[in-house]
């Protein structure tokens, strides 16, 4: 489960992008669940543990995996892992806006001149 994206500009040119993500496991077996359910939490904790390499055709980076924490239900048999992330990438910016001109203007008259 995604909760949220909070995306702005660090510099010029990066882009940082945070989120909040929940991943829930539900144990398949009522009696050996809660065993699984352990070796689930260990193994998110290991995995999230470095930064996470990601790349494409165009682009790579790297996420940063910020806060961990997870909660296990016993009674219930479920895991819940949260992860806050934040992603910095590179971008080129495209500037697609109009130029501004400047303008002179009279106030009183009601007359502007480029």
């Amino acid at each position: 489960m995604l909760w949220n994206v909070n995306t702005n500009w660090i510099a010029s040119d990066y882009l940082k992008e945070s989120s909040n993500i929940q991943i829930v496991f539900f144990a398949e077996n009522r009696y050996e669940g809660f065993l699984d359910l352990l070796d689930m939490k260990n193994n998110l904790t290991v995995l999230f543990d470095e930064p996470l390499y990601i790349s494409d055709e165009t682009s790579e980076y790297y996420v940063s995996l910020l806060t961990t924490n997870s909660d296990l239900y016993k009674q219930d048999k479920v895991l819940t892992f949260n992860i806050q992330a934040d992603l910095i990438q590179k971008v080129e910016r495209v500037d697609n806006s109009p130029y501004m001109e400047e303008l002179e203007c009279n106030i009183e008259g009601g007359e502007c001149m480029k």
